[in-house]
């Protein structure tokens, strides 16, 4: 197989459909977009990739959406995300049980070391661009295409960011490990994709001359900047190993970017009886015990960790990247977080807790004795003594929210409901309007640390530099005010105050409105015209199965039949549950219903019943459901999404839009269609057979009169006209 590959090139083990695609670049691509040209230059000068081209090379041509990832120790690496768009991706139609693997572990490297013995020689050697040594079989280069400012790209080789790739490179890595033991008859030698530990005695660095001449010879370059030993102690999979002491350690360089954290000191005390109280630089909550804790409270190790969890939910997203030591007067809580252990299950569900948030905001946590005496700040918080601090001054209680992050109060909510608080704080918004603004906050954050702001608290004048930026990049007022939404969403969640507000960032936002207004729907209607050349064009298709063409014709004609909206039918990444379901749709002889559970304006799921008659003409929507129907898998089953392509795969958005755009290729202005045409398209045709607004808002589901902006006054049936004169 290694011999085939290396005449041949190698099978990457697409078995799906080979149709156009495309996905935009990520935007680590357009941030480091200088980087990337660099590096496309380099790569089309090796051989690695195929290019410029400035139309698509092949028919079937794949664009999948490039990456660019920064390294630990310098440099990029530029990523082919070929699992996009999810559920019709190239990575979906490579069987994942066909390429899974099995790589060694730190504890095979333990276990020879412990076979060679005390003081075994140790030495590393790394490929060099190891997934582009492997060649790809010309018939797989359509599914490697790139895009990069306007011009088409393709790999020859294996990319990052293919399923198969690390076991494709792999069947190479095994041919030279087995080769350098037959070879040498030197078995204590383990690898890992392409890192290669080489373990022995006074062998050892003739092994090591041998893979080296080895790699030579067979055209391997290795990574000589990578090489270690041979010597008693190097760095394997990111630990230390070290075969004179015997022990495994974090490296050096690790150790000291963790000691470079900074250093926050906090403080929290628990009375038995009373309450909690914590305090950290200033800022400071306390609690008296809700009955159910007194009652139900197993041991003082207890209560006296549980400030300390407080204190990182009211401050756990402020800590990130700092090391934390807490200053507790209980014995019994400081052994039990040294060795991460404790007889009592309801601790150690605490310290569990702890070490998850930690990990999500990625800070450390050291917790260190304190005297009672010493802890006076804590101990009268706790007590609820404000006036037994020793001269030291406690802030007084605030009844206005303010910026601290202290004044978050859902922690301080009795903790025996807490998780029902976080669930129901977290869905006040919807998951796709939280996956934009999250979106919106990674951009924040990026700017702020190319400009050395802080990201973590809002102040007037970043919130104003950062609009300012935005007005540079020539986006519009709509896209703006959900960017400056989600970045503000997000400083509220954290407890700081509303910054919509404030009087300069409301008239800098009124300034960016007058001089970015909305620009006009230039979107163009589906109408039945457009349909009935839709529908000529893809019976004439012969690269789009049989079953495809019939879901995507019933598709389409249900949208336009019924108003709908892409993502009513559609399912984007992540579960199908939003979708239209199969239960969901009842087909009778004269007409279809369905019920959509949810939609863009059902925000609370009270569900919206639609019944669909039969038209008996070229676009019928019950005809062409019930040709779908003969075709779809799984129709015995009540359960899943409605429309399902080949393995019950449901129908994307990303599938239904491509499909759509080929569709209409060559139309005039094929650019300006979207998946929204068909509803457009459907309100242009009723208003222009006369149905009253009324009637068009009901049949669309609209609750105010935008339904207006759907409907176009310009035909455009004779431009269409003139196109399928020109094609006959």
């Amino acid at each position: 197989m290694v011999l085939d590959i290396i005449d041949n090139g190698a099978d990457i083990g697409f078995n799906g459909p080979r149709y156009p695609r495309f996905t935009k670049n990520s935007a680590t691509a357009r941030e480091f977009s200088e980087v990337l040209l660099k590096s496309i230059t380099k790569e089309v000068a090796s051989g690695h990739s195929v290019g410029p081209f400035f139309s698509p090379p092949f028919p079937n041509f794949v664009v999948s959406s490039l990456g660019v990832r920064e390294k630990k120790t310098g440099g990029h690496r530029i990523i082919m995300d070929l699992s996009r768009p999810f559920g019709d991706s190239v990575n979906d139609h490579i069987s994942p049980e066909d390429y899974s693997l099995a790589f060694c572990s730190v504890d095979d490297a333990c276990n020879m070391l412990q076979t060679v013995g005390k003081g075994a020689l140790m030495a590393k050697e790394d490929v060099k661009a190891a997934f582009r040594l492997i060649p790809v079989r010309p018939l797989d280069w359509p599914l490697l295409g790139y895009m990069v400012s306007g011009s088409y790209y393709f790999d020859v080789v294996l990319p990052f960011g293919c399923r198969s790739s690390p076991f494709l490179f792999c069947l190479f890595s095994y041919a030279v490990h087995w080769i350098l033991e037959h070879h040498t008859q030197h078995h204590n030698i383990l690898h890992y994709v392409d890192d290669f530990l080489i373990i022995g005695r006074t062998e050892c660095p003739h092994v090591v001359s041998e893979m080296r001449r080895l790699c030579h010879e067979l055209g391997v370059p290795l990574a000589t900047e990578k090489a270690e030993g041979p010597s008693t102690s190097l760095t394997f999979l990111g630990i230390q190993l070290d075969s004179v002491a015997q022990t495994l350690s974090l490296p050096q360089s690790k150790t000291d970017e963790i000691m470079a954290l900074s250093v926050l000191q906090l403080y929290t005390d628990a009375s038995a009886t009373l309450g909690m109280g914590g305090y950290f630089n200033g800022q400071w909550f306390q609690s008296r015990w809700p009955t159910w804790v007194i009652e139900k409270a197993p041991c003082i190790e207890y209560l006296e960790m549980l400030p300390i969890l407080i204190a990182l939910l009211v401050w756990g997203k402020s800590f990130h990247r700092k090391r934390l030591v807490f200053h507790c007067d209980n014995l019994g809580a400081v052994f039990a977080w040294e060795k991460l252990g404790s007889s009592n299950s309801a601790v150690l569900d605490l310290m569990r807790r702890m070490t998850t948030i930690a990990a999500e905001n990625n800070f450390t946590l050291t917790i260190k004795h304190i005297s009672g005496v010493n802890n006076n700040i804590a101990d009268a918080l706790s007590r609820f003594q404000r006036d037994s601090t020793n001269g030291r001054h406690i802030p007084g209680p605030r009844t206005e929210r303010t910026r601290g992050i202290a004044a978050d109060l859902r922690p301080l909510v009795s903790l025996k409901y807490q998780r029902e608080v976080n669930d129901l704080l977290h869905h006040h918004i919807g998951a796709s309007t939280r996956a934009t603004y999250s979106a919106a906050v990674r951009q924040f954050t990026l700017f702020c640390q190319s400009h050395a702001h802080d990201h973590y608290r809002w102040y007037p004048n970043v919130i104003l530099q950062y609009i300012g930026f935005l007005h540079t990049k020539q986006i519009s007022y709509s896209t703006a005010k959900v960017y400056l939404s989600g970045i503000n969403n997000n400083f509220v969640e954290q407890g700081q105050e509303s910054f919509l507000k404030h009087p300069d960032i409301a008239r800098s936002l009124q300034g960016f409105k007058r001089l970015h207004p909305t620009p006009k729907d230039r979107r163009l209607p589906i109408t039945l015209t457009t349909l009935r050349h839709m529908k000529q064009r893809l019976t004439s298709e012969p690269l789009i199965s049989p079953l495809d063409k019939a879901l995507f014709w019933s598709a389409c004609t249900l949208a336009y039949s019924g108003y709908l909206r892409a993502s009513e039918f559609t399912a984007r990444r992540g579960p199908a549950s939003h979708t239209l379901q199969f239960r969901d749709v009842k087909v009778k002889q004269q007409s279809i219903s369905l019920l959509l559970r949810t939609s863009k304006t059902d925000q609370y799921a009270k569900g919206n019943k639609i019944r669909i008659p039969a038209t008996g003409r070229f676009v019928c929507p019950v005809a062409a459901i019930r040709e779908y129907l003969q075709l779809r898998p799984d129709t015995e089953t009540q359960d899943g999404p409605f429309f399902v392509r080949l393995r019950s795969a449901p129908l994307t958005r990303s599938f239904f839009a491509s499909t759509l755009k080929s569709c209409l290729s060559g139309f005039p202005n094929a650019s300006r269609y979207s998946t929204h045409s068909f509803r457009i398209g459907a309100a242009t045709e009723a208003s222009r057979q006369g149905l009253n607004p009324d009637e068009i808002r009901q049949a669309g589901r609209w609750k105010s009169t935008c339904y207006a902006g759907y409907i176009r006054k310009k035909s455009y049936a004779t431009e269409l006209n003139i196109y399928s004169n020109l094609l006959n």
